[in-house]
């Protein structure tokens, strides 16, 4: 082969001998796979307590459901703790699910750094579905896809989180998205 690669190779070891074994033995695969699953433990671990405020961000007020409230019906209003009310609607209507819907928020009295729209499914987790809704001087839009239900009707539950100087208000608002 290439003898000269191999001219200052100790004795004790031939190219094509195999190593000898490691002092501490073979390393037990048991061991290996134990190591594996707690670091992945504790990395899933330490994801979960990063995402959870995001998720689930503290609210320091929230206003009353208002069972009336139907926003395939039209806008509906809700008062705010500590004054003011917030004023949301959905369009096109009626709801429905894989359909691009124009969301408006309208505040009054009450300032308003940012609003977001949080959707949840009622009855079934539909997964993540939140976005932050633009504007100024109280006039907040934006926009979202509800994902499709096995259902043909499900019901929803928007809250609108504003976050005030007071902290975090939520204000929620049911409706039912059908096929």
């Amino acid at each position: 082969m290439l003898p000269w690669l191999f001219r200052n190779t100790p004795a004790e070891i031939r190219p094509h001998e195999p190593l000898p074994p490691h002092p501490g033995g073979p390393m037990n695969s048991k061991h290996l796979w134990s190591a594996v699953a707690l670091l992945a433990a504790a990395t899933i671990g330490t994801a979960a307590w990063k995402a959870w405020p995001l998720l689930h961000p503290p609210v320091a007020a929230s206003a009353p459901l208002d069972p009336g409230c139907n926003l395939n019906h039209g806008p509906c209003t809700s008062s705010l703790p500590g004054g003011g009310r917030v004023t949301f609607a959905i369009a096109p209507t009626p709801i429905q699910p894989m359909r691009q819907l124009t969301l408006s928020a309208v505040l009054e009295g009450r300032a308003v750094e940012a609003v977001e729209a949080d959707f949840q499914g009622v009855e079934m987790n539909m997964g993540f579905n939140r976005t932050a809704l633009q504007g100024t001087a109280g006039r907040f839009e934006g926009g979202i896809l509800l994902p499709v239900c096995v259902l043909d009707a499900m019901e929803w539950e928007a809250r609108l989180l504003m976050r005030t100087a007071d902290g975090l208000i939520d204000a929620p608002f049911r409706f039912v998205a059908s096929r």
